[in-house]
């Protein structure tokens, strides 16, 4: 465990030290406190652990109580509509879908599973000698990569390094990721021109989608043809990957034929890499419907 600070973080302190660990930047009275205010160059921060607390904020007053810009900034752009990003209405909606998974009753049938890695883990903590340095972020993400793979897929072991890659995105956060954009920019392909370095950290995990999203950035830019090379490389993912959201396959369709019809030598090569269907038929109509104007622009 890292070694609480003594007393409260000034701004670039907890800046320093946060981006590394979370868990660092938390002093005595965070631990101590049901609820804490401080003050930094961005504004007054309330940390909540009062269990009465937690709950008004995070169900009987969610409404009152949006994400702040890091989080929209952090995961907006990946997650798009997910729990994580996500407020009012469309939040609910995923939390109905999501409550009965996360009734206690569910995993009663998994809890012989989890105690017996969870004793595992414990066996293994204690062989470590005195004193050593344990990485706990580490340790918990291989605990948690394993109770998950054992939830859902049993014995079947194959599982686990798509659960551990997934459970690292997007990786070590650096300062820039957590700023606002500065400078003037009013253009908003330039605002997502900020948003690379998260796009090149998706790719390693989800390829299709960080391609899509980097022919978004492109169309925007007015360079079709670095877009329509970007979708090219998407349709061939999509033809092997059954995992992308459907709403990636509707945005890289509609992009294809905004490319095609803007800078019309983009056209055929798209035509072509639409003919083949993708690997989840679901697209299928909307897939052949591009293909139909696509060819309009060429002969």
């Amino acid at each position: 465990m890292p070694r609480r600070p003594q007393r409260p973080l000034s701004t670039p302190q907890l800046l320093r030290v946060a981006l590394s660990s979370t868990l660092a930047a938390f002093d005595e009275e965070l631990f101590d406190e049901p609820i804490v205010e401080r003050r930094f160059v961005w504004g007054r921060f309330f940390m909540v652990s009062d269990p009465d607390g937690i709950r008004r904020v995070m169900q009987d007053n969610v409404d009152n109580y949006p994400r702040i810009d890091v989080l929209h900034r952090v995961f907006a752009f990946t997650a798009g509509t997910g729990m994580l990003a996500a407020e009012g209405e469309v939040w609910r909606r995923h939390r109905r879908l999501l409550n009965p998974a996360l009734d206690h009753r569910t995993v009663l049938a998994d809890l012989p599973v989890l105690v017996e890695l969870s004793e595992a883990l414990a066996g293994h903590l204690a062989r470590l000698p005195a004193g050593e340095d344990i990485d706990i972020g580490q340790t918990f993400a291989h605990l948690i990569t394993a109770m998950t793979g054992r939830v859902f897929a049993a014995g079947d072991r194959d599982i686990d390094p798509v659960l551990y890659r997934l459970g690292q995105y997007p990786g070590k956060y650096r300062l820039r990721d957590f700023l606002g954009f500065t400078g003037g920019r009013s253009d908003r392909h330039n605002e997502i021109a900020e948003f690379l370095p998260l796009i090149d950290r998706l790719r390693a995990y989800r390829p299709a989608e960080a391609d899509i999203l980097l022919a978004t950035l492109r169309q925007r830019q007015q360079r079709m043809g670095d877009a329509a090379v970007a979708l090219r490389s998407a349709f061939a993912h999509l033809r092997r990957d059954p995992w992308p959201l459907f709403r990636y396959k509707q945005k890289a369709l509609s992009l294809a034929v905004l490319v095609g019809g803007a800078e019309t030598a983009t056209a055929r090569p798209l035509y072509d890499a639409l003919a083949e269907p993708f690997s989840l038929r679901a697209a299928d109509n909307l897939r052949l419907m591009t293909q139909l104007e696509l060819s309009a622009h060429f002969d």
